[in-house]
């Protein structure tokens, strides 16, 4: 299309841009300006990631034509802090840690000083309604809202601004917040390489049916389109687990579920290859869709998968015995059985899944194997995601370099590598040419990875007085079209009932099921928060038969501190009985229960979940996890580790021990987080493991380092090392 000239104004400077008349402010901010300070969440106005002030009003940018704001004043997340200084607000969020990932930290930032513009004086409720264009996965609101509301109540007392972001009286709350809250944080998607192209997928509209053919011929004619790929060229099969290797980075022979990646392109914009996908035709064969758990059993449809172990589409059957489960149930007063059924749903992150592929061929041009690709991914995993890319591309794995920039949330959805990462990555090699590939909010739904949908059926017996003497579970998991974590869901969907209460017999059985939908996979508190819905709601249903409180029975079957459970998960340090105490106490539990007006209620459940994973996903004998931490002349101190902070803080937890350890102020200290050319191996941000697992390598690293520094000290000082400390570096 025929580009225009236009002016704007962005935090008050001038700028003449050609711009053509279907382009938003985000595109020209982001890809033209580079201020990606400006997020895409959503490209449809939902999330408010994409917020910026126009004449001092928010904005949705990404559903703002930039032609439409010429001439209007307008101001990013990059045009707040004044200098060195920063914006009352932004060491607000810093002070009352209103930000995890930071994704939604720029839009949310100034659409909360627009709002403290209008007013010196806002209520929590306005702050609320002001706000409530802008979502956020991760903080759950309140320090977002607490934050505002202290520079409102600043702002009423007529309080001077001040504040330095480079010389801070206290330790900031996270390494990264500066970033965070000024909108310098590099995200995957805000990576613009020389001589990018874009790739885009074309997906299957069927949930189940045959590849007939695939004519790709008019895409590859388009002017603009540099490459053009489907799935035969990559054959080898993947998956997260060595036992569910299900997939291939495209479809080759048949679609699995509406959305199947099936081919992909790259050219010179985005809306080249939009059309260039479009143009690619596909022959399908339509076959019946396995769409419920009660289709999925049925022996008299086609299979999903023809080489999974059973006769329906069963992918994994556990069936697990702990104690005398006959005689648990024979020793109790009262047994009930109840039937439960959850419904499947998806993780949300504000950050779409992206990769950006950057392939250097070797002088050897033989074959594309000598070469080195450079790979950036918004992962949970870049191990996994080194690793498999090796293996399914055919390239040596010294060959391959996984970075993750910062990630805008993950809760389980990008811990396994997924087709754009293949596709950027085979498609820069075949284009000679950076590619980059950012998922829709549509495509991130279609890759999914959610919380499995789940029939559950459970029975317990109790004492008189509550006390559990035995349980049977079984649960049905409809999986979707692949594999993805599975075969773990089928255990941990069991195997975690058994906490957080005593359970002296236990027997369950799964079913993990494909269907013709989405992959299902792990999402927070993987494999739990079903059978946890389900027996907690059992639970009261047994006080209530019982003529107990829902507290008491809780209380007496309460797991204790240093135990093993039935089947053998270690507790070690145990606060929900004092947790519960104090719920109950802050609530009004024992004054609320049974005397709420109709329509009101209180309730009470309990969790438990592991922290870390008794075993790799490949069983390869290895740490789980690796740091180095080293010292250099001038004092500071550098760690390298493989762990992936997605917005939980991980880093400034580690960065943290090593300040802890070695006496020293943590801006001392300089993170280096997964880059498999750099940093050692760690498995990944799953399973609650980061702190525990690559915490505690840290730790010993540090406490080498320091013996060390202590025996160097001792032999200047003439002193014992044992007498030396080390505070206040």
């Amino acid at each position: 299309m025929q580009r225009r000239l236009i002016s704007l104004i962005i935090n008050g400077q001038h700028h003449q841009l050609a711009v053509e008349p279907q382009w938003t402010l985000a595109q020209v901010l982001r890809e033209q300006l580079r201020l990606t300070g400006t997020k895409i969440g959503c490209d449809t106005g939902d999330c408010g990631a994409c917020t910026v002030l126009v004449n001092g009003k928010p904005v949705l940018s990404c559903l703002t034509l930039a032609g439409t704001v010429e001439g209007d004043d307008m101001k990013t997340i990059e045009g707040l802090a004044d200098g060195r200084h920063l914006h009352p607000l932004q060491e607000s969020f810093l002070e009352h840690g209103a930000l995890q990932c930071g994704y939604c930290t720029p839009g949310m930032i100034l659409a909360a000083s627009s709002a403290l513009d209008q007013s010196n004086s806002l209520s929590a409720e306005t702050i609320r309604e002001q706000l409530s264009g802008n979502l956020c996965r991760c903080t759950g609101y309140q320090k977002i809202i607490a934050a505002t509301q202290a520079v409102s109540d600043r702002n009423e007392q007529q309080t001077s601004r001040s504040g330095n972001a480079a010389v801070s009286a206290t330790e900031p709350f996270r390494i990264d917040g500066v970033e965070q809250v000024t909108g310098t944080a590099t995200f995957t998607d805000d990576l613009m390489l020389p001589r990018m192209l874009y790739g885009k997928i074309l997906r299957s509209p069927h949930p189940h049916a045959r590849i007939l053919s695939i004519d790709t011929s008019k895409a590859e004619q388009l002017t603009g389109v540099l490459a053009v790929m489907t799935g035969p060229e990559l054959p080898t099969k993947h998956g997260i687990l060595p036992s569910s290797q299900d997939e291939t980075a495209l479809s080759i022979d048949k679609v699995r579920y509406v959305g199947d990646p099936v081919a992909a392109v790259a050219a010179l914009d985005e809306l080249t290859a939009e059309k260039a996908i479009q143009l690619i035709e596909v022959r399908y064969e339509l076959l019946p869709p396995i769409l419920t758990i009660e289709d999925a059993l049925r022996t008299d449809l086609p299979k999903i998968h023809q080489e999974a172990n059973y006769e329906n589409n069963v992918a994994k059957h556990v069936e697990l015995e702990f104690g005398d489960v006959a005689k648990g149930f024979a020793e109790a007063e009262y047994v009930r059985e109840d039937e439960f059924f959850y419904s499947a749903n998806t993780h949300a992150m504000m950050e779409p899944h992206c990769a950006v592929a950057s392939f250097e061929p070797s002088a050897n041009k033989e074959s594309y194997r000598d070469g080195h690709l450079t790979l950036w991914s918004a992962t949970q995993t870049p191990h996994y995601v080194h690793r498999t890319v090796a293996r399914v591309l055919e390239i040596p794995s010294s060959h391959v370099r996984v970075i993750k920039p910062h990630v805008g949330g993950g809760f389980g959805g990008k811990s396994e590598p997924l087709a754009l990462e293949f596709c950027a990555a085979w498609l820069s090699i075949k284009a000679g040419r950076p590619v980059k590939i950012t998922y829709t909010r549509e495509e991130v739904f279609s890759s999914h990875r959610g919380r499995h949908a789940t029939k559950m059926w459970v029975k317990t017996g109790v004492k008189k007085n509550g006390a559990i003497t035995a349980i049977q579970y079984k649960a049905w998991l409809e999986g979707g079209a692949y594999g993805s974590y599975g075969v773990v869901t089928s255990y941990y969907t069991g195997q975690l009932l058994t906490m957080p209460y005593k359970v002296p017999c236990y027997k369950f059985e799964s079913h993990r099921l494909y269907t013709n939908k989405p992959p299902a996979g792990p999402k927070r508190g993987h494999g739990a928060p079903q059978p946890r819905f389900a027996f907690e709601v059992h639970l009261d249903r047994i006080a209530e038969a019982l003529g107990i409180d829902p507290v008491d029975i809780r209380l007496r079957n309460l797991v204790e501190p240093n135990s093993l459970t039935v089947n053998a998960l270690r507790i070690t340090s145990c606060g929900i009985r004092e947790c519960i105490g104090k719920v109950v106490e802050a609530s009004g539990w024992r004054e609320k229960r049974g005397k709420l007006p109709r329509g009101r209620g209180i309730g009470i459940a309990a969790s438990a979940y592991i922290s870390g994973a008794a075993k790799e996903i490949y069983w390869l004998g290895l740490p789980h996890s690796a740091g180095v931490v080293t010292i250099n002349r001038g004092g500071g101190v550098t760690v390298f580790t493989g762990a992936s902070d997605i917005g939980q803080g991980s880093s400034t937890a580690i960065a943290r021990i090593v300040a802890e350890t070695l006496g020293i102020h943590i801006h001392n200290i300089r993170i280096y987080e997964a880059d498999t050319d750099l940093t050692p191996v760690d498995l990944g941000s799953y399973s609650s493991r980061v702190t525990f697992m690559a915490g505690n390598a840290i730790l010993d690293a540090a406490r080498v380092l320091r013996e060390k520094l202590f025996a160097a000290a001792a032999e200047k000082l003439g002193a014992p090392a044992q007498s030396l400390t080390a505070k206040d570096g």
